[in-house]
């Protein structure tokens, strides 16, 4: 009791130093809020060089935004803006140099359950940027373009089919399409089957994708299908983790 009392006393005297040199080492921030649109163009954006000015710029939607100032606009696809209250053909973008000529690309994965398209940088050309498929079908509200196999190249992770697997940019020609590799058997997932991450759960170097029921181990040779599965129940479609239309559908097929 008397060693609890004094690791009390003690918190009690060092804590307001603690506070104090918080206080000097951090200071308040403040954000001041840039819009780029006043029309509904995508879900998303991202960032990345695409002039290779050495400065970041903005991808969102179909125009990519000059930084610093992000006020000068490129038309890389036509552009369509969508009802506010629906939801748009541009779900995820991400910047990268896919076919590896010194400038960055950019993937657009659209609408659950349709295609998902690279655009090639035009290299400083004003115009439409050339348009190639990557997958026909990327399903699952929560796909992802990252290295997963370790080659420093990133994939595109997503559902397809009903499996759960990876696309690769082809290496001979990359504006072909991108072949999908199954890690998993067909378990019926289809473009709204909710929840997706992925990292090195057993701490063997590789990395591993999860899902709400569980997580599939990546074997030593990623192209493996079926990889090993860990049923682990992270979350319940229908309980407090669940999105809130999800849970409001739920609840609705309960009271019928």
């Amino acid at each position: 009791m008397k060693t609890v009392r004094c690791v009390l006393l003690c918190s009690m005297v060092v804590a307001p130093a603690a506070v104090a040199a918080a206080a000097e080492k951090y200071q308040l921030h403040t954000f001041d809020k840039l819009q780029l649109s006043d029309r509904f163009f995508c879900e998303g954006a991202s960032f990345g060089d695409f002039n290779n000015d050495g400065v970041m710029d903005i991808v969102s939607g179909p125009y990519w935004y000059a930084g610093p100032t992000f006020k000068q606009r490129h038309e890389y696809y036509e552009p369509k803006p969508y009802d506010i209250n629906g939801y748009s053909k541009n779900f995820f973008a991400y910047a990268y140099d896919i076919n590896k000529d010194g400038w960055k690309d950019i993937v657009i994965i659209g609408f659950p359950g349709e295609e998902t398209y690279w655009y090639e940088n035009s290299k400083g050309a004003e115009r439409l940027w050339k348009q190639h498929l990557i997958l026909k079908e990327t399903s699952n509200e929560s796909p992802d373009f990252a290295d997963i196999t370790g080659d420093r190249v990133p994939e595109l992770i997503c559902d397809s089919g009903g499996h759960i697997g990876y696309a690769e940019i082809p290496k001979d020609d990359p504006t072909q399409p991108w072949s999908f590799h199954n890690i998993t058997p067909d378990r019926k997932y289809q473009r709204f089957t909710h929840g997706m991450g992925y990292g090195d759960l057993n701490g063997d170097g590789r990395i591993d994708i999860l899902q709400k029921e569980g997580w599939w181990e990546q074997p030593a040779d990623p192209k493996s299908e079926a990889w090993p599965f860990h049923p682990v129940k992270f979350t319940d479609a229908g309980g407090p983790d669940a999105c809130l239309r999800c849970r409001r559908r739920w609840q609705e097929r309960r009271c019928h």
